[in-house]
């Protein structure tokens, strides 16, 4: 969706988005389906063998992985290819690069679904534990796939017109006039070579997955069908090489993991909860709380000093007023000399 959207065709991204969720929701609900079936278990490398027991299951999970593989004539093949189509006919070098970006997902995602069902439903069973009640889900859920199913076949033909048609304005108008555009023609004029690439690239990825999970089968059961031409040897790394996803999770662990946790160890240890809570809220924090202390233990000898300042204020204030109306001086520098001798007595003290 968001990739249309950067192609600036938002009518076939909301067309994406409605096939996207018919298809997208049978392979969920079905995957849930399998697991509540084995008790929970969701390692998929533990399964096997389970056409026989969740037949219709598998139907729509199979069902399901063609659409989202953009099987000819089922949801995904109506939305996605055009998607890949759009981005191949902008003719500049960034939508080739997004088209090839594109394309390369689809290799990887036929890859992952004939992996998910071979491994789920025709390898051998490889679980620790028994299952004795391995049975289809409830009427509510079959009822659910079985209509999520129907509309991953035919909903992509149906919505087609009224969505990417040509003839149809009706996204134009509720997306405002200004997002519409006619790059949708582009697409009926190019090579049928790319039109069908992303169908050749699927098809590349099925044989991939198959070949790659046949030949792990092989090779753990010591057979030497392929040494007529190749030698063991190099077999066994071929078949560790996909049965460890090309070693994904090895550069994952020890470098990936590592990046992150000093990416953890400076920027929230050290700069979040280090530098700016210092001078932030903690800080503050504690720096009230060493003023509050320190004002605390300090109070009595604070009161006091404010005490003694207020009484000599006071006797201060007294005595002007009483030694002017006394009149106990004769001239005013008398009375200056005395209020200063006070003052300096004050200060003094």
């Amino acid at each position: 969706m968001f990739f249309s959207c950067g192609l600036s065709n938002y009518q076939v991204a909301i067309f994406h988005l409605v096939n996207h969720a018919f298809f997208k929701a049978l392979l969920f609900l079905s995957a849930g389906s399998v697991i509540h079936a084995l008790s929970d278990e969701q390692d998929m490398r533990r399964m096997g063998s389970l056409v026989n027991f969740l037949p219709f299951t598998y139907f729509v999970i199979f069902l399901g992985s063609l659409a989202i593989m953009g099987f000819p004539f089922l949801a995904g093949f109506y939305s996605k290819d055009l998607v890949l189509e759009l981005a191949y006919s902008r003719y500049i070098i960034d939508a080739s690069f997004v088209h090839i970006l594109g394309v390369s997902a689809a290799l990887f995602t036929a890859a992952y679904s004939v992996r998910l069902i071979i491994f789920v439903f025709f390898h051998k069973f490889n679980g620790f534990r028994s299952y004795f009640n391995i049975e289809e889900s409830n009427l509510f859920m079959t009822i659910s796939m079985a209509v999520l199913g129907i509309a991953s076949i035919f909903f992509g033909y149906i919505l087609s017109e009224l969505f990417v048609g040509l003839g149809s304005f009706y996204w134009a108008y509720t997306l405002q006039q200004n997002f519409f555009n006619f790059a949708l023609l582009e697409p009926e004029f190019m090579h049928p070579f790319i039109k069908n690439l992303p169908l050749f690239i699927s098809m590349l990825g099925s044989f991939v997955a198959f070949f790659s999970i046949m030949t792990i089968d092989y090779i753990s059961k010591k057979n030497t069908f392929f040494s007529f031409y190749v030698s063991l040897d190099l077999w066994n790394k071929i078949a560790g090489f996909f049965y460890n996803a090309g070693y994904f999770n090895t550069v994952y662990n020890n470098w990936f993991i590592n990046f992150f946790k000093l990416s953890y160890v400076t920027t929230n240890k050290y700069i979040d909860k280090g530098l700016l809570e210092l001078f932030g809220p903690f800080g503050i924090y504690k720096l009230s709380r060493q003023l509050s202390k320190s004002s605390v233990k300090n109070s009595p000898n604070i009161i006091f000093f404010m005490i003694g300042w207020m009484f000599f204020f006071i006797v201060f204030v007294l005595t002007i007023i009483l030694l002017v109306n006394l009149c106990w001086f004769k001239t005013q520098s008398e009375l200056i000399v005395v209020v200063l001798i006070l003052l300096s007595l004050l200060l003094y003290y």
